[in-house]
């Protein structure tokens, strides 16, 4: 039995920053036209209604919003985020890698004062 193709306009379509300051706020967009559940994940973990990921599902004219709002990102934020639907026994994902750049961890460092020496 052969897998039914898919179009890429069954796949679900995500869009937002993809690199932020720590501390900022991100907002990650799913927009998918069918009918069939779809949903965030990072990694393998369901997001929406987890932690500080929130979801909200917009219908509007037969095509499906669902925005995935990060509230003060962090260096724990980094990492693949995909918007996956399921269809039939296939999931379709689209994935964004949202990287964080975070203030420096690098110790200011001084010139070491060095043994005198004297001309003459």
């Amino acid at each position: 039995m052969h897998e039914p193709f898919y179009d890429i306009l069954d796949r679900p379509y995500v869009s937002g920053k993809s690199l932020v300051k720590a501390g900022e706020d991100v907002v990650l967009k799913c927009k998918y036209a069918g009918s069939e559940a779809f949903a965030w994940y990072k990694g393998n973990e369901k997001l929406v209604g987890k932690d500080k990921a929130t979801g909200q599902l917009m219908n509007i004219y037969k095509t499906r919003y669902l925005n995935l709002t990060l509230p003060n990102v962090t260096s724990n934020s980094i990492g693949k985020y995909g918007c996956s639907v399921v269809i039939g026994n296939t999931t379709l994902t689209t994935t964004i890698h949202l990287n964080v750049l975070g203030k420096s961890k690098l110790k200011k460092s001084y010139p070491r004062q060095g043994p005198k020496f004297f001309l003459r």
